[in-house]
Parts: C-alpha cells; sequence; structure tokens
C-alpha cells in the first residue's frame, strides 16, 4: 500500500482527486488531503508519505519551494506537479529538484493516474534497488560470525540435523569444513581467569585463544571454533584432504597430530595469556552425523574431572581396560531432544504447536529410554508449562484447563506413556486456549473499527487514524482487516457512508449538499458522483423513487 498527499489550494481540484484515486482500487492507496504546502508538511511530519500530487501556484508556499523542503528532509517521497500553466520555469525547476512528473491539470483524470503509476513503478524499483544481492552480502558479511555460531551450536546440540542440506550450509556461511569428511572434536572450558572480570576482556582472552590453536593447528588440519558461553568452547578439526575420504592410517596420523598439538596449544596460552584452560578430545574421527553424541560424550568427559581439575588434557577411549565415560546411544541420541527444552517454553509463549509436536514427538517415539532421562524431559516440560502458565495467567485466568496437580504426581500414572500422553493433551488445551484468544481479539479489532467507522462517518478514516486506535502499523492493520474481514477498510467506509446517505434521502428532507456533508464529502459534486458510481443512479434520483405522487 502507497500513501498518497494531494495538496492544492482550490478544494474541488483536492475533492475530485480524491474521488478518482479512491475510485483507482488496483493501486491500493491511502489517500490523504492538503488545502496548502503548509498543511503537507503537518501530514509528512505526521507519517511516511509516499508520493505528493501537488499544485505548484499556491498562496504562501508554492509546490517548488515545497518539493525542495520535502528533497532535504524526506528524500524518498516522489513528487508529481499540477499546473494550470504550460511555463517552461516551471518545468526546469521541477525536473532540477527531481520531480517525479510535471502534468498540465488540462491533461485529463486519465494521464493524472498514469503518472501515479509510473511514480509506482520506480517507488517499487527503488525498493528492489536498496536490496539488492551486493547490500544483501555486505551485511551477511558483517552478521557471519554470529549466524556461524548459532548453526554450529545447533549441530552441536543436535537441534538440528546433518542432513543433505550441511554441505550448502557450510558453504553459505563460509564455514571452512567440508560436509563429506569425518570430523573430529575438543570440548574446552577456562579454568582460571586470573582476575579477569570484563565480559569485553574475556571475549577478547577467548578469541586469542582460538587464534592460536588455529595457528598451530593449521598446518596439518582444518579447524574451526565456537565459544558455546564465556567458559566453555568447542573445536572441530578435520583432515586437509580434498573431500575424499582419507585411509584409516592417514586419519590415525592426523587423529595423534591433534592431540599431540593440543599440548603446545595450553602450553603456548598459559604462557602468552596467563590463561588456563582443559580439553576433552575425541580420540578417533566420527561422522557428523554424530557430532552431537560425540560432544555430549566429551562434555562429560572434560565434567568429570582428574586430580585438581586444572589444564587437564583428557583423550576419549573407545577401547582397552579403561571404562567409557558415557551412556547407551540411545539415552545420548536423545540428548539432542534434551538440548531443546529450554524451547518448549518458548513455542508455548508463541503458539507454536507444529515446533512442540515435533519436539515431543521424538520423546514419544523412544520406548527404551532409561527412567531417569524420561524423568528429565516429562519434568522439564511440566517446569516449562508452570511457567507458562504463572507469565499469562490473565490469559488463562477464566479458562478451563485441566488440573495441573495431576501431571506433577508422576506415579499416578499407569505407565510412562500415559503420563507422556496425559502432558501432551495438556499442553494441547493451551494451545487451544491461545489461538481462541487470537481469534478473538483479532474480532475484536474489526469490531472496533467498524464501531469508529459508524460512528465518524464524517470525520478523519484515514488508515493512520484507524491504525492508532487499535495500535497496529496503517499497513498491517489493512491487510489484518482484509484477512478477517473479506473486503478492504476503504470499501467497508464506501459502503457505511453509502449505506447512510440512502437512510437520509429516503426518511429526511435534508438538501443534498448537507447529506454529502453528514457522510463525509466535502462537496456535493463529489457525492453525487460517487453515489452514482456505487449505486447507479444519483442521490435525486435515488430519493425520487421514495416520492408519493
Amino acid at each position: 500500500m502507497y500513501r498518497l498527499l494531494i495538496v492544492d489550494d482550490e478544494p474541488y481540484i483536492v475533492n475530485g482527486m480524491h474521488v478518482t484515486f479512491q475510485e483507482c482500487t488496483h493501486l491500493e492507496l491511502d489517500i490523504y488531503l492538503a488545502l496548502s504546502a503548509e498543511e503537507a508538511i503537518a501530514w509528512l511530519n505526521k507519517t511516511r508519505i509516499d508520493i505528493i500530487l501537488s499544485d505548484i501556484r499556491m498562496p504562501g508556499m508554492t509546490g517548488i519551494e515545497l518539493q525542495e523542503i520535502v528533497a532535504r528532509q524526506w528524500p524518498d517521497c516522489k513528487m508529481i506537479f499540477l499546473s494550470g500553466y504550460n511555463e517552461f520555469e516551471y518545468v526546469q525547476s521541477a525536473i532540477r529538484n527531481q520531480g517525479a512528473d510535471y502534468l498540465l491539470k488540462t491533461e485529463g483524470e486519465e494521464a493524472i493516474i498514469q503518472a501515479v503509476e509510473r511514480v509506482i513503478r520506480r517507488i517499487e524499483e527503488e525498493r528492489e534497488m536498496k536490496s539488492a544481492v551486493h547490500d544483501v552480502r555486505k551485511q551477511l558479511r558483517s552478521a557471519l560470525p554470529v549466524l556461524q555460531k548459532d548453526y554450529l551450536i545447533e549441530l552441536l546440540k543436535g537441534e538440528i540435523s546433518a542432513d543433505a542440506a550441511l554441505k550448502k550450509r557450510l558453504s553459505e556461511l563460509q564455514i571452512g569444513l567440508s560436509a563429506e569428511l569425518p570430523v573430529m572434536a575438543a570440548v574446552g572450558r577456562i579454568d582460571d581467569w586470573n582476575q579477569i572480570v570484563s565480559s569485553f576482556d574475556k571475549d577478547l582472552i577467548l578469541y586469542a585463544v582460538q587464534n592460536i590453536a588455529q595457528e598451530f593447528i593449521s598446518s596439518g588440519s582444518r579447524f574451526t571454533g565456537v565459544m558455546i558461553d564465556k567458559v566453555k568452547f568447542v573445536w572441530i578439526f578435520q583432515p586437509l584432504a580434498r573431500d575424499e575420504q582419507p585411509q584409516h592410517d592417514q586419519l590415525r596420523i592426523w587423529v595423534r597430530f591433534v592431540q599431540g598439538t593440543l599440548e603446545t596449544i595450553q602450553r603456548t596460552c598459559r604462557e602468552l595469556l596467563q590463561v588456563t584452560f582443559s580439553l576433552a578430545c575425541s580420540g578417533s574421527a566420527t561422522t557428523w552425523e554424530r557430532l552431537s553424541i560425540k560432544y555430549e560424550e566429551l562434555s562429560r568427559l572434560l565434567g568429570s574431572g582428574l586430580g585438581n581439575n586444572q589444564e587437564m588434557l583428557l583423550f576419549e577411549q573407545d577401547s582397552g581396560d579403561k571404562p567409557k565415560m558415557t551412556e547407551p546411544d540411545n539415552d545420548l541420541g536423545i540428548r539432542s531432544v534434551l538440548n531443546r527444552l529450554d524451547l518448549i517454553e518458548t513455542y508455548l509463549d508463541n503458539g507454536s504447536e507444529a515446533e512442540f509436536d515435533f519436539v515431543y514427538r521424538q520423546i514419544e517415539e523412544k520406548t527404551t529410554i532409561s527412567y531417569p532421562v524420561f524423568l528429565e524431559f516429562y519434568f522439564g516440560v511440566v517446569s516449562a508449562v508452570i511457567s507458562h502458565l504463572n507469565r499469562w495467567s490473565s490469559l488463562y485466568q477464566s479458562a478451563d484447563i485441566p488440573d495441573i496437580e495431576r501431571l506433577v504426581r508422576i506415579d499416578g500414572f499407569v505407565s510412562r506413556g500415559d503420563a507422556i500422553a496425559s502432558l501432551r493433551e495438556f499442553c494441547k488445551s493451551l494451545f487451544a486456549i491461545r489461538q481462541k484468544n487470537q481469534r478473538d481479539k483479532t474480532k475484536e479489532i474489526v469490531l472496533r473499527i467498524n464501531q469508529y467507522i459508524e460512528e465518524h462517518i464524517d470525520g478523519d478514516l484515514s488508515l493512520t487514524r484507524l491504525s492508532g486506535l487499535v495500535y497496529l502499523s496503517p499497513e498491517y492493520l489493512s491487510r489484518l482487516y482484509k484477512q478477517i474481514s473479506g473486503i478492504g477498510i476503504s470499501e467497508q467506509i464506501t459502503g457505511v457512508r453509502m449505506a447512510k446517505a440512502r437512510l437520509l434521502l429516503k426518511d429526511t428532507n435534508l438538501k443534498i449538499h448537507e447529506i454529502a456533508r453528514i457522510v463525509g464529502y466535502e462537496s456535493a459534486p463529489t457525492f453525487t458522483r460517487f453515489f452514482k458510481k456505487t449505486n447507479f443512479v444519483t442521490p435525486q434520483e435515488y430519493r425520487d423513487r421514495f416520492v408519493t405522487i
């Protein structure tokens, strides 16, 4: 939707142009009127205007002077000049100040409409230019570190799968790893910040540690690092091979290179940065699909600790007489789902039932998970539900929801499946209540707009005014209203005006120009023209139908 401001010191011209463009529904215009350049500036200070259709010769400030102000303060606003005088000086000024077009009033409505259509196309082209690929790539480069971090953390936590899109995403985010090659991981943590308390300084130290690691590792391995938080970080390694699978012996040599280099990295960081950190490193290469499981294993290995928990360098043991510090694969596989428990509350808050179901069904389908893991998931969801209910208490105050206390008493269910199903049904009822509340609020907005139109049919019914009543943006209100009611707001306003006009013509002796003002038209000719277009007869012809002979 585009906002058009019509400026002329002659009311009949302003009103005539208003009617003309109201009839141009294909342009989707929100129309504003001004009888002077000063009124136009007042509108510009209130709301965004896309196009100004302005007279040039006006008392006080001229159209050319108005354009000079618009060019300085609202450079994206386009102007079309209308004049009753074919004077070359005005044409020159309009072109020099980048006026969109210059028309004589005598050229007719069709030429004016076409000029507005041209300007709209020009605005669309400029908007496309502003969002061109070059600008997008430039913005992407500045956001790349954050996007890389978010994607890698989602991979490590199993929140997204290492599927066929992995190669594309690694390339798009310029992460220097291959989707075809195996990976190796190391999970680290800072042991002692040595009096470093500033968050900024900690970020610098973590960045420096990662740079030192890359410096030492890059001679024999691909490398990328991601900071999980202010203490924990993860390093991911890959062979230098060009996407062809390395042989077993080559992988074994590469793994030993990585493990051997980590001790050098620890020592260098201690000496240069005065910071110590511990690492838990893979004992072998693994696939991208198992990276999230490997991350969990290494996190547990690091957390188990040895000695004084300072400057540890632990290597995962896949075989031999030392016990594995892992749980069965089934529980490790479900860890990716458990890592998403913090999103459950967000899904409830946003009414995102499909996303909630996706996580929930992954647990429902796992029938052999250990009881502690089941309890972690179950009470994690229950905790999110209780937090959601507390923060949205006003929404559920009068709603008929099941008893939350039953969910807390896990021993009251006959089986795990019964508990999971009951919790799902409870959450389903919350989603249903939110959806009903959203529908009711939307209908309430439409009803409020309709009521305001009925009660202020002779007042300001601009989209800016109506959107202010319901605290929405004008464009969003326009889309929402049409989505719910099936017609546009301008059509609704016209319908109400015509209905009231027909009633007044039938049941009163008011004059045509009086009825025109009552239903919101500035002049009788404008009202008559619009009435005839809508009802196929003039107001007088309509009134004559009810005259008793």
